[in-house]
């Protein structure tokens, strides 16, 4: 049924000249408009393109010269076949290599097909003159976008670790263009079709394809873990302040220039000091420095408020919330 189908399309739409259908049960793509090797105006162009697949068409992109124009997503949708159209306004006359690829329901991509056109000069503004002879144009040189392929079902993280929170969960044979890298390149930025934001996967789970010198670096700032603090601070008879310490583990792609933890009491101007680094990405601090936050305190007891702020090295920093989890209790000294 479903080749009797494809065979009637096929006396109906402007083919290009190769076969386009060398079985029913394959995914393909096809360019109706324009035509391989033709000369189109320069202007507005409206590009037709299809896409079929036996299980159905989730996803078509349109290139042109390696720029991704347009992806469609297809997701159900009933049809076994899908016509799209794109406006195209061509931003110089030359040479042009239009592709399309089509992806079915099952993960399969088609084969690209492809197309080149020449786009000839804008006609006369006004008046009829004497046209200067064409200049020969030089094809802008085309590249594949670069792909992440997936080897086995990945989770997709909020940043380029396993510390970062998995943002959803993709399946494998998947295959979604790569729109940046980290700074060691063993994490790779994707988009997939069903978030809306982009996402970081483990280059140990994809393989790659098209990578070239296109790929950007992604700087991401120090990622700061919720700190660890004691639930109270007792004031001794004795007026001495008993230890408070204040941890917070800090994972960052370049070195940590610096870690600093901003407090204050009520009644007092906020200060700062610089957290010690105590090993395995963990900051810390002994409160007990500053014994100014106790004796400014005026009732039995008050919160401390602080948070954290990290730099690293590049630039890039991270601040915290407030937090307000310690509790200063002043007892009577004698």
């Amino acid at each position: 049924m479903l080749l009797g189908i494809l065979v009637l399309l096929s006396t109906s739409c402007n083919f290009p000249e190769q076969k386009i259908f060398a079985s029913a049960d394959t995914v393909r793509a096809w360019i109706d408009a324009p035509l391989d090797g033709s000369q189109i105006p320069f202007g507005d162009y409206e590009i037709v393109y299809h896409g079929t697949a036996p299980d159905g068409v989730s996803q078509t992109e349109l290139i042109i010269n390696g720029k991704m124009m347009e992806v469609l997503d297809h997701t159900g949708e009933s049809s076994l076949i899908h016509t799209m159209s794109f406006t195209w306004q061509p931003a110089d006359p030359g040479n042009y290599l239009i592709q399309t690829r089509s992806m079915g329901n099952s993960g399969e991509w088609s084969e690209y097909a492809q197309v080149e056109v020449t786009v000839g000069e804008p006609p006369p503004a006004t008046r009829q003159v004497t046209p200067s002879p064409t200049p020969t144009m030089t094809p802008s040189p085309t590249r594949c976008v670069p792909m992440a392929i997936l080897n086995v079902d990945s989770n997709c993280r909020s940043g380029p670790g396993l510390d970062y929170e998995s943002q959803i969960t993709l399946s494998a044979n998947q295959e979604i263009p790569i729109e940046g890298q980290n700074r060691n390149s063993n994490w790779w930025l994707i988009h997939p079709p069903d978030l809306s934001e982009s996402c970081w996967v483990s280059a140990s789970t994809v393989e790659t394809t098209c990578l070239g010198d296109g790929v950007a670096q992604i700087d991401f700032p120090p990622m700061i873990s919720e700190p660890s603090a004691a639930s109270t601070v007792v004031s001794l008879e004795t007026c001495d302040v008993q230890l408070v310490r204040i941890d917070v583990d800090v994972i960052s792609q370049a070195p940590i220039s610096f870690v600093e933890i901003h407090f204050r009491v009520s009644g007092l101007d906020w200060m700062e000091s610089n957290m010690e680094y105590v090993g395995e990405n963990t900051f810390s601090i002994q409160m007990e420095s500053f014994p100014e936050i106790f004796t400014a305190i005026t009732k039995d007891s008050s919160p401390l408020s602080y948070y954290i702020l990290a730099v690293d090295t590049d630039g890039l920093s991270t601040t915290t919330n407030t937090y307000q989890n310690v509790t200063i209790f002043k007892s009577k000294c004698h």
